[in-house]
């Protein structure tokens, strides 16, 4: 479901499936934190994270960055930045 509310749009009140560009800037090591972030995306989603110098750059709901961010730590990875930028096109599936 599309959020029609741009009120909530792009916050973190907003359930939608709406796709949003995000970037988690992470200490890499032996590639675990793209193996994480390839699992939760699934096969179709994985397809457009793209590695950064820092850390990597997906598209995913807003709902799904807590957890995310709770996968890497829970796996030692630290988190030290993210940005969510501009809404993508698709829907979370």
């Amino acid at each position: 479901m599309r959020s029609s509310d741009t009120q909530i749009q792009g916050t973190p009140k907003d359930y939608s499936s709406d796709l949003y560009r995000v970037t988690f800037e992470v200490a890499e090591s032996n590639g675990a934190a793209k193996t994480i972030l390839s699992d939760f995306l699934g096969p179709d989603h994985s397809r457009k994270l793209i590695a950064l110098p820092h850390g990597y750059q997906c598209e995913l709901p807003m709902q799904c960055i807590p957890e995310l961010v709770r996968n890497l730590t829970m796996a030692n990875i630290a988190v030290y930045q993210v940005i969510r930028h501009e809404q993508a096109q698709g829907e979370w599936q």
